[in-house]
C-alpha cells in the first residue's frame, strides 16, 4: 500500500514541529540548526552561571528601549544588555530580558549553547549582536552570565 500525499504531508509537518524549539512564537531571526550545547556550556563557567563567550568588560550596558527605538541604527552592532529574565524557552534556546526601559528577545541557539533552565526572575547580562528583524528586533547572544547584581562585571 502506498502512502498518500496527505499522509506524507502530515508526517513531514509533525517532524518539523518536533525538530525545533517549541517557543509558541515564530522567531524572526536567522534560521540555523538547534545544535547541542558546546563543551563551553558544560565548563566551569557554566557551573558559575556563565556560558558562551566571555563578556567584554569594555562594553557598557545598552538599555533595551534604545535598541527597540532604533533597530536599524543598532543592527549588527555588539551590545551588552542586562536585566532580569522575564520569560524563557523550556529548552533554554531563547529568553526575554527585561530592564527598566523595556523587554527584548535574546536568541541563543545560533551559537550552539543554551541558557541554564528555570531562571525566570534572575539577573542576567548578555553580550551579543543586534538583529533588526522584520517582525521582531532581538539580540543574538554570544555569551551570558546569570546571577549577581546588574551593573557588576
Amino acid at each position: 500500500m502506498r502512502p498518500t500525499i496527505a499522509a506524507t504531508a502530515v508526517v513531514l509537518l509533525a517532524a518539523a514541529l518536533l525538530s525545533g524549539c517549541q517557543s509558541g512564537q515564530a522567531a524572526s531571526g536567522p534560521r540555523r540548526g538547534h545544535a547541542p550545547p558546546t563543551p563551553s556550556a558544560t565548563s566551569t563557567r557554566a557551573a558559575a552561571g556563565a556560558v558562551g563567550a566571555p563578556l567584554d568588560p569594555q562594553l557598557a550596558p545598552t538599555p533595551a528601549k534604545s535598541i527597540l527605538d532604533d533597530p536599524k541604527g543598532w543592527d549588527a552592532k555588539t551590545v551588552l544588555v542586562e536585566g532580569t529574565i522575564a520569560r524563557e524557552c523550556p529548552t533554554g534556546c531563547w529568553l526575554y530580558l527585561r530592564d527598566a526601559t523595556g523587554e527584548i528577545r535574546i536568541e541563543l541557539k545560533q551559537e550552539s549553547f543554551t541558557a541554564p533552565l528555570q531562571q525566570e526572575g534572575k539577573t542576567i547580562r548578555v553580550m551579543g549582536e543586534v538583529y533588526a528583524g522584520r517582525q521582531e528586533t532581538m539580540v543574538l547572544g554570544k555569551g551570558l552570565a546569570i546571577g549577581g547584581k546588574a551593573g557588576a562585571s
